[in-house]
């Protein structure tokens, strides 16, 4: 019977270790600067590899987001619309 317990307590273990490996974290980015002389747009791709992580550290730092901000240069306003689109393999 003991032998039956510790064989479940280490399948059991086992079960809940991460699987820490390289990841790949490939990213989009598109930005939409609105200015006086109307929009623009810029994109940019980028990989990076992730030594060593689990999915979930690989998700916290293989981010998707969207943000904008609005700034004067002189008397003009400009807004940029930045939104960048990441997944994880």
């Amino acid at each position: 019977m003991k032998k039956l317990t510790l064989l479940l307590v280490t399948v059991l273990a086992i079960s809940f270790a991460s699987c820490r490996k390289d990841r790949t974290c490939t990213c989009d980015s598109t930005t939409n600067t609105t200015g006086p002389t109307g929009v623009t747009t810029a994109t940019k791709s980028d990989t990076k590899t992730l030594k060593h992580v689990s999915k979930t550290e690989g998700r916290v730092n293989c981010m998707s987001l969207r943000y904008s901000f609005e700034y004067v240069i002189s008397t003009d306003t400009y807004t940029d619309d930045i939104e960048r689109k990441c997944t994880l393999s």
